[in-house]
């Protein structure tokens, strides 16, 4: 089990940790746990998110967040998907987790307004009711995260901003034409919305794991399609190391053994990387 960093061209990946996982042992979380510890160690704030497979769970995603103070990507399990479409993918058959998180209530320029709100498919949106009298979720839109305290006590939020009819901005001119809310001179309302992320005492008090049904970074937006991007090949990483032995098996008795010949792989990746970064920057380093 390797973790890597890599640069957005080729041979520009760089092996951080390995690890081996044996039947019965360590789960694969718990090494994702124990390789953010070491890279941390080693690179401390140079460190600002890991991207990992659904192999993680809501707990192990909060104590990368609380602990180590960084931002987890990783997919969203499904409440139910027959057809093992993959997080963040249109389909029918894929039903998202959802959880009522109460509701909202402040006052707009136009009076009292009311906001029903519901985490799904790891972010919070508004339950509207539409022209024929469905409920229809909609996300809210998210404007920044921010993050507070110490190393092994972050906090993690989600600034947001909740679209509210009731608090638009009119011009004179408009209210006097009874604007709705679509002319030019219109601005519109909103009522701002700090959501935590990291799991307190009062989730736990009433059986909510908090990270199952908000992330940081949900599955639908740019942010994720960005980071999280960089993940999948490293599946094509795991390709080439077993295509490079006959039968795909490693030419070793052991464990000692095998993890040796897989070490001396992943030094060799790294060198491949270290060679082309260095003939790429050859003539910055000759002007230097």
């Amino acid at each position: 089990m390797f973790t890597s960093v890599r640069g957005p061209g080729f041979y520009n990946k760089v092996n951080l940790c390995m690890s081996k996982q044996v039947e019965g042992g360590t789960t694969e979380a718990e090494h994702c746990l124990a390789h953010a510890r070491r890279v941390m160690e080693l690179a401390g704030a140079g460190v600002h998110a890991i991207a990992w497979d659904g192999a993680l769970s809501s707990v192990h995603i909060d104590v990368l967040m609380r602990e180590h103070g960084l931002v987890v990507v990783s997919p969203v399990k499904a409440k139910r998907n027959p057809d093992n479409v993959r997080s963040g993918k249109i389909a029918a058959s894929r039903v998202e987790k959802e959880r009522e998180y109460g509701t909202f209530t402040d006052r707009g320029h136009a009076g009292p307004c009311q906001h029903k709100l519901r985490l799904r498919g790891g972010r919070l949106g508004e339950v509207l009711i539409d022209n024929a009298g469905k409920e229809t979720w909609v996300p809210i839109r998210i404007d920044k995260l921010t993050r507070t305290g110490q190393p092994g006590a972050h906090r993690w939020y989600q600034e947001l901003t909740i679209a509210c009819p009731t608090n638009d901005e009119h011009t004179p001119a408009c209210l006097q034409n009874r604007c709705l809310g679509d002319h030019d001179g219109c601005t519109p309302g909103g009522h701002p919305y700090r959501l935590p992320l990291v799991q307190t005492q009062a989730d736990t008090d009433a059986d909510f794991r908090r990270s199952e049904y908000a992330r940081q970074l949900p599955p639908d937006t740019k942010g994720y399609a960005r980071t999280y991007g960089r993940r999948p090949p490293a599946e094509s990483d795991n390709a080439q190391r077993e295509q490079r032995y006959t039968w795909k098996r490693i030419p070793a008795y052991g464990n000692d053994q095998q993890s040796l010949i897989m070490l001396l792989g992943s030094l060799l990746e790294n060198s491949k990387s270290r060679w082309h970064y260095q003939r790429l920057h050859a003539h910055d380093q000759a002007a230097a």
